[in-house]
């Protein structure tokens, strides 16, 4: 669902050190955004392998997708971590609307396409194969689709939230003096 947000539980001893803090540091809330910097850096690298990097001649996935142009895997980015007030935001997406691609919202969240006609541009032909009989036309009806949500950025940072979880936790300990284990 578009901004789905999750919360990443801290470990219970960062918990009880943090109960005797009415708010945190900012070195202690810088320390927990460059925590989050961090996983996120490795949480993008998890995404482009396990969920973007299906073999491009294999069956679709209903967890991820098949590799065609690379640009999908590529656009994929983790927002820098901001502080506002006493909470830490950021987020992994892609930037590939930027570059004229529009499916990575598509696959996250799933789509109704309804049926349309495809034309080819500047009065040229459509070519595609069914079977071994190679077809050309100037135009096509597609009687449209519903395509699954895949969530490959979800499911890969639901993957690593407890890498999320120590990593935060060890930093709420680091800044305010408690045990890191």
């Amino acid at each position: 669902m578009p901004g789905d947000i999750l919360k990443i539980e801290l470990s219970e001893e960062a918990k009880a050190v943090l109960r005797n803090v009415q708010t945190l540091e900012p070195n202690a809330l810088a320390g927990m955004a460059r925590a989050m910097d961090r996983e996120n850096q490795f949480t993008v690298s998890h995404i482009q392998q396990e969920y973007l990097s299906f073999g491009r001649g294999g069956p679709s996935s209903p967890i991820g997708l098949r590799v065609q142009s690379n640009r999908y895997r590529q656009s994929l980015r983790a927002s820098q971590a901001t502080i506002d007030g006493q909470v830490i935001n950021s987020a992994i997406g892609s930037n590939a609307t930027n570059k004229g691609v529009s499916y990575p919202a598509i696959h996250e969240f799933g789509a109704e396409i309804p049926p349309h006609k495809i034309t080819a541009s500047a009065g040229k032909m459509l070519r595609f194969q069914i079977g071994s009989r190679v077809i050309f036309r100037k135009s096509v009806n597609h009687p449209g689709m519903t395509l699954p949500a895949r969530r490959p950025i979800g499911r890969g940072i639901q993957d690593r939230l407890t890498n999320y979880q120590t990593a935060l936790s060890a930093a709420v300990l680091k800044a305010l003096g408690g045990t890191t284990a």
